[in-house]
This record gives C-alpha cells, sequence and structure tokens, in this order.
C-alpha cells in the first residue's frame, strides 16, 4: 500500500484537533498505534542459517551482537550476548547491556550482527599490528 510517489501531507497532524475530550484522545492514540504496527517479515532459509551460525558464534566466543526481534508488531533493535540456545523450545536465552536477561523465540528473531567495534580498540589494533611489524623487520636485520 506504501507508495512512494503517494504524497504524504500531515500525516498524523489532522487528527489533532478532533483530540479536544480525553476519550477522542485515547482513541486517536489508537488509530495512530495501530497505523504503526508491521506485519512478522518471513525469512528465506538462507537468512534463517546466518542468523543461527551468528548466534552459535556468540554463544561460544561471549561476543555481544546486535539482534533484531519482532515483539507485538514492532522491530525492536537491542544489543545482546547469548547465553544460552534451548533447541527444546526453540530459544534463546540472552543478556543485554543491564544484564537483564532474555528469552527470544528463534522465529522471532530477524536478524543479527556482530557488533562494530569501537574506534579506540581499532586504532589500538593498527598501532598493535605495526609494532609487531616493526619487531619482525628489526628481528631480521640484526
Amino acid at each position: 500500500m506504501n507508495n512512494a510517489n503517494m504524497p504524504k501531507g500531515r500525516g498524523m497532524v489532522k487528527w489533532t484537533p478532533f483530540a479536544a475530550m480525553p476519550e477522542q484522545f485515547a482513541g486517536i492514540r489508537e488509530i495512530i498505534k495501530n497505523k504503526t504496527i508491521v506485519e512478522r517479515p518471513t525469512l528465506t532459509q538462507e537468512e534463517q542459517e546466518l542468523i543461527e551460525n551468528m548466534l552459535l558464534c556468540s554463544l561460544l566466543s561471549e561476543e555481544v551482537i546486535m539482534i533484531t526481534y519482532y515483539e507485538g508488531g514492532f522491530l525492536l533493535t537491542n544489543y545482546m550476548t547469548i547465553v544460552d540456545i534451548d533447541p527444546l523450545n526453540k530459544s534463546i536465552i540472552c543478556t543485554d547491556a543491564f544484564y537483564n536477561n532474555m528469552t527470544l523465540k528463534f522465529i522471532d528473531i530477524m536478524d543479527a550482527k556482530l557488533k562494530k567495534p569501537s574506534i579506540e580498540i581499532i586504532i589500538f589494533k593498527s598501532f598493535h599490528f605495526k609494532l609487531c611489524s616493526l619487531n619482525i623487520l628489526f628481528n631480521v636485520y640484526k
């Protein structure tokens, strides 16, 4: 239904004058909420395998990954570490940055990506690599 060529107009601003009474305001808020709900995306078998591999790598290496999951009509994204994979219930147990445990079903996970390293880590690794290279060069010419 969304067409890029269709003019957007004033969007939800047009409903503001009708929000004079609390009952109307609650109804309009519900209409706006229903318009923002998205359907659950369907994943191909290849995408599911890639997500599964990423989750397994995070479990084994205890690395933080960015997980996008479907919950209540919305796609949510969070940085998490996988603690356990439960194949019987088809779910994973993970912790977020505040060490809150969360259980997600495999069917709800839409994407999993490695957390991008911070610039300090990249600079440190680059500096360490150059130091190692210089040490090798000096040892060769001794």
